[in-house]
């Protein structure tokens, strides 16, 4: 079941993002600190969050997307995560397929995902392959040395 975030989610959101091992301290704060933003502003963050529940109603992972600003209907797409426990079980597939129709049905043109290119980004960037994205840019030791950030794109509306 996906649905869209509310403040009763916040607490098992936030141990599903402590729980990452590919965040870095950084990257945990920031997303937590967005899902604030998105609980208090609503839709008027530009974030928007759809969780993903199991049959019983645990909480499998979850996709935050956004307008990107200043763009004519792009979207950045900032956080996809599943829970270690529920993963290889279709979460981020109906997650991601729930984002694409969110963002087009707001007439969003394009998608884009910025991401590492550290080892343990790997299953990420297939996963982002196997959506359909492809390779825009690599910008070179863009987070530290020897870290490139890689920027996906697929186009989601004729």
């Amino acid at each position: 079941m996906i649905k869209k975030l509310v403040e009763s989610d916040r607490p098992a959101l936030v141990n599903l993002i402590k729980g990452q091992a590919v965040f870095r301290k950084e990257e945990r704060i920031v997303a937590v600190e967005v899902l604030d933003e998105a609980l208090k502003k609503g839709d008027e963050s530009g974030y928007f969050f759809y969780c993903a529940f199991t049959e019983r109603l645990s909480l499998a992972g979850y996709i935050c997307f956004g307008p990107i600003p200043m763009t004519d209907n792009r979207y950045d797409l900032y956080w996809l995560a599943v829970d270690r426990r529920f993963t290889r079980m279709g979460y981020a597939t109906e997650l991601m397929s729930a984002a694409e129709k969110a963002i087009r049905s707001r007439g969003g043109k394009s998608i884009y995902i910025e991401t590492s290119s550290l080892e343990a980004y790997h299953p990420a960037r297939e996963l982002y392959k196997r959506f359909g994205y492809h390779i825009t840019a690599r910008i070179k030791d863009f987070y530290r040395f020897g870290d490139d950030k890689i920027i996906y794109a697929k186009h989601v509306s004729g």
